[in-house]
């Protein structure tokens, strides 16, 4: 137990761990596709999807106060006792928060689900309900979550983030084989594994509720984090609004064939977003410390964030483009050409990610919500533009662009507000690179008419060897770092 604690002190390993953490779920819901291709015919998978983008939407709730915590914990860690009264205030907030939304819920929910979708089989009562419940349960650990990864404690976190997947993943199974409930088996499923873990949770963690808010204590970080809103707003838009897009402007059936693309792609944006995470508490401290004086720190940490995002990106395109072997559903198979593409969009999104950190670590929540509203606008633009005539291809497409403009702009923000030299040969050169090795690939592919499927392993293979040229210092400096820690 002592080595492993050891190893999560080092940040390449915490984001290994960490990644591995979030990806879990994804890589449940990859593996259940099978299951849903079996049970569910692409429009009811659509419809899963827009539910489950109900229940990502209750994240707002309580206006995402649990992400003020990255920032203030470094007012607050020098005193323990101050330190444990501000997390008890945040966590005690967003759970009577949160409680409030679900009651309106109730008397609102209905309304919205008609305002919000064209298709009468989407109803809030049972199916739309039990998607905000799963989603109060998840949210009311995730101030609880941060803390944990401020003071990397990976090993707890690890105990009740295994245990929310695990739990929703036996229940799910339970009810959808042993009812014939349909998508209100999965919910139901799903919310009973969640609400569990939130029990033990809470009584285990019974010492951080209270009822004594402090206004001094929540009001900083409440308005640092509706400052921000619009800005997470905007990226959860950016990266969910295409489905409820597809869903008005053509049907479940196409939101369901996009929702499988996005189930395979989706593990590239989770590798990154659990990376970045990972890296963000050192980067801030680096940041903080001058990002003048331990910029080679700061280019160690983008370096292996690219790496981790291109290996990411071509192991996807992989599993992608053997996806029969998973799945016989023809209507599922339609879109395996498009996952090259559609695997573009994650990766182009890594620049933003990466940009973005010091006008976040600035504290510039303006001018972080000013480049994703700018990208945003462009993105609905091009929707309504390009989906009518090139279907899923104009939402990827549109992605793309809106993802390359959102970077571009928190590059010159960025740099105005909080200079730092990034390692642009590796951060823009090597994706490009990447991107221009894949499309000419599949472009020789496709006009020699050979399998799909070959072409996902020959572009992996690839890649790999690549990539262990390009980083092979980089790597071997890891190993070394990790087997340090390991020996003592």
């Amino acid at each position: 137990m002592h080595r492993i604690k050891e190893l999560t002190k080092n940040p390449v390993f915490a984001s290994l761990l960490l990644s591995a953490l979030s990806m879990l779920p994804v890589v449940v819901k990859f593996f259940l596709l099978p299951i849903y291709a079996q049970k569910l015919d692409t429009g009811e998978f659509g419809i899963l999807s827009l539910l489950y983008l109900v229940s990502a939407m209750f994240v707002f709730s309580n206006f995402r106060i649990q992400l003020a915590i990255q920032t203030f914990y470094y007012d607050y860690n020098h005193n323990r006792k101050q330190l444990k009264e501000y997390i008890s205030n945040i966590l005690s907030f967003s759970f009577l928060l949160t409680f409030t939304f679900v009651l309106l819920s109730i008397f609102f929910g209905p309304l919205l689900f008609d305002l919000i979708f064209k298709s009468g089989q989407i109803t809030f009562f049972p199916n739309g309900f039990l998607a905000i419940l799963i989603a109060f349960c998840t949210l009311n650990m995730t101030a609880y979550f941060a803390f944990l990864k401020n003071e990397k404690k990976y090993i707890e976190l690890a105990f009740y983030s295994l245990g929310q997947t695990v739990f929703r993943l036996v229940f799910l199974l339970a009810f959808l084989f042993g009812t014939n409930w349909g998508l209100t088996a999965i919910l139901t499923g799903e919310f009973i594994g969640v609400a569990l873990v939130l029990f033990y949770f809470l009584w285990n963690k019974r010492d951080y509720l209270t009822l004594r808010l402090q206004k001094s204590l929540i009001f900083p970080s409440l308005k640092y984090s509706i400052l921000l809103l619009p800005f997470f707003l905007i990226n959860w838009s950016a990266y969910r609004v295409d489905r409820f897009v597809i869903e008005r402007m053509l049907d479940v059936s196409w939101v369901g064939k996009y929702a499988v693309l996005v189930a395979i792609t989706g593990l590239i944006r989770t590798v990154m977003m659990s990376s970045i995470t990972g890296f963000r508490p050192f980067f801030f401290e680096l940041y903080k410390k001058g990002a003048a004086e331990n910029a080679k720190e700061i280019k160690i940490l983008e370096r292996v964030f690219i790496l981790l995002s291109i290996l990411a990106t071509s192991g996807v395109i992989l599993l992608g483009c053997n996806l029969d072997l998973f799945i016989k559903n023809e209507e599922y198979l339609e879109i395996v050409y498009l996952i090259p593409l559609a695997a573009m969009v994650p990766l182009t999104f890594a620049w933003s990610i990466l940009l973005s950190q010091a006008l976040i670590f600035a504290k510039k929540a303006a001018k972080v919500s000013r480049v994703s509203w700018i990208s945003f606008a462009l993105v609905i633009l091009l929707y309504y533009l390009w989906i009518p005539e090139f279907k899923l291809e104009g939402v990827l497409f549109a992605n793309i662009i809106g993802n390359i403009i959102m970077a571009i702009l928190y590059f010159y923000y960025g740099q105005k507000e909080f200079p730092i030299r990034h390692d642009y040969k590796i951060i823009v050169s090597i994706p490009l690179a990447f991107i221009l090795m894949l499309f000419s690939l599949s472009y020789f592919w496709e006009g020699n008419g050979y399998s799909i499927n070959i072409f996902g392993i020959i572009q992996f293979l690839l890649t790999l060897f690549l990539l262990f040229i390009l980083f092979k210092k980089d790597i071997l400096i890891f190993v070394a770092s990790i087997q340090k820690k390991y020996k003592k």
